[in-house]
């Protein structure tokens, strides 16, 4: 399935690539030219793919940074799992609103199993010791 995060990384790289390939000499015997050529062509490819595949889901990037971040791959679990309480509860809200549904002040939120989060694609360790 394909990520906005990767799609962007790509087009980033594809910007790249294009100043690099336009700083580069029009020599025949450059094989900096064509190197650059392929990586472009195989970036393109790369999209191309992206574009075509197609999910129901809606996808999100949640990037924590500060205190509860300790260097780039450790996070307090209470944080997060405060963090992604609240972020729950938003989406849910969202939805009801969307779909109209009434809300009350107090109880379950009518149609929030269609607002559940998954955790996917964890970009680091889980949990060390």
């Amino acid at each position: 399935m394909p990520t906005l995060l990767s799609i962007e990384a790509l087009e980033a790289d594809k910007l790249y690539v294009e100043r690099q390939l336009a700083g580069t000499d029009e020599s025949p015997w450059g094989t900096a030219r064509l190197m650059w050529q392929n990586r472009l062509a195989e970036i393109n490819q790369q999209i191309a793919e992206l574009a075509l595949t197609k999910s129901n889901y809606a996808t999100v990037a949640l990037i924590f940074d500060g205190s509860p971040v300790i260097g780039s791959g450790d996070i307090r679990l209470d944080f997060t799992t405060e963090a992604l309480d609240s972020y729950q509860k938003v989406v849910a809200l969202t939805l009801a609103a969307r779909n109209g549904v009434e809300m009350s002040d107090r109880g379950r939120l009518p149609g929030g199993e269609q607002a559940r989060l998954f955790i996917r694609d964890l970009g680091r360790r889980l949990i060390t010791a």
